[in-house]
């Protein structure tokens, strides 16, 4: 909905994680004859009682990259999205591909952490594996395909 914000009027910005938050609508904000569009965001509610995990994808395919190459590293977000602290026990990487991650062991409610990946094929053609995170949450483990082919 346009409007004007006033010559004595007050406006308060605030920046929060957007794990938080969900993406709202565009809108136009003018200050002073100064104009930007932001997108305004809605706090959502945990999605779980009690912990639950939840990745910002459930596969991914790195494409084709030269045997003896690495890809470019690729970022995996995990998030607490449970009512509980996410207890993460152990994040594997299998196949030709490898990651670091800089998780905690107790990730709060509403937070979250990344884990970067790459492909470095050691053979041509497809090639698979997999991320596994071990936690206290539900449907334990949780795992991410990965693929990828040795050009």
């Amino acid at each position: 909905m346009p409007g004007t914000i006033g010559k004595d009027q007050t406006v308060c910005v605030r920046h929060m994680s957007s794990a938080q938050f969900s993406t709202g609508t565009d809108t136009r904000l003018t200050v002073g004859g100064v104009s930007d569009t932001f997108t305004s965001t809605t706090r959502m509610p945990p999605t779980a009682q009690g912990p639950a995990i939840e990745t910002s994808v459930s596969s991914y395919d790195f494409g084709t990259v030269k045997v003896g190459s690495s890809s470019t590293d690729r970022n995996l977000s995990i998030t607490s999205s449970g009512t509980d602290p996410l207890e993460i026990q152990s994040i594997a990487i299998s196949g030709d591909f490898s990651g670091a991650h800089h998780c905690p062991r107790v990730l709060e409610a509403g937070k979250s952490c990344t884990l970067i990946g790459r492909f470095k094929p050691t053979v041509t053609g497809k090639r698979s594996g997999s991320i596994t995170i071990t936690s206290n949450a539900p449907g334990n483990p949780t795992v991410v395909s990965l693929t990828g082919k040795g050009g």
